[in-house]
């Protein structure tokens, strides 16, 4: 748990008082505890002044779900490769239980499908949709991928993370 606080008040720091995203006008978050005791926070941040996102251009350079270049940013590319990468839900964990996000089709006996839509579509630009959900980030086709579980893993399986934060906090943080 020390540790853990000791990553969060760095990562804290980075963002509001070194303004690793721009700067900060306000920020709320809540420390949480999962079922086996392990912390993590969400935190919301509002950006001010002329950092304030307003398009798809300042989203792609705040956030990417993009594999790096592996020889350009090698420290980056292990990072992604070890903390962002959502594994294929239909391979079942090591116990043998089916991964947490691999749920079943309404109106479809029998099929099942991850909840959080990996495999993502390939596109090349990002989309801000005026209602729904979530942002649907930049995910280009690209000759950059890895091989995990007797897969191939490319940028349809990168979860969205912020290349800054990371490079100082090598942790799993979701953005």
């Amino acid at each position: 748990m020390r540790v853990f606080r000791i990553k969060y008040r760095a990562s804290l720091t980075d963002i509001v008082y070194h303004q690793a995203l721009g700067k900060v006008a306000g920020y709320a978050g809540v420390m949480e505890f999962q079922k086996r005791g392990l912390p993590h926070v969400h935190l919301a941040i509002i950006c001010g002044g002329g950092d304030r996102v307003v398009d798809t251009t300042q989203v792609d350079l705040a956030i990417s779900a993009e594999l790096p270049d592996p020889v350009k940013k090698p420290r980056l590319f292990s990072i992604v490769t070890k903390w962002q990468i959502h594994s294929p839900c239909d391979r079942p964990l090591p116990s043998g239980v089916p991964k947490h996000c691999y749920r079943p089709v309404p109106g479809r006996p029998g099929e099942l499908k991850c909840r959080f839509k990996f495999p993502q579509e390939i596109r090349d630009s990002t989309v801000i949709p005026e209602r729904g959900p979530r942002i649907l980030y930049r995910r280009r086709d690209s000759d950059i991928h890895f091989i995990a579980g007797g897969r191939m893993i490319d940028n349809r399986w990168v979860s969205p993370y912020n290349a800054v934060l990371y490079v100082y906090n090598t942790t799993s943080l979701y953005v």
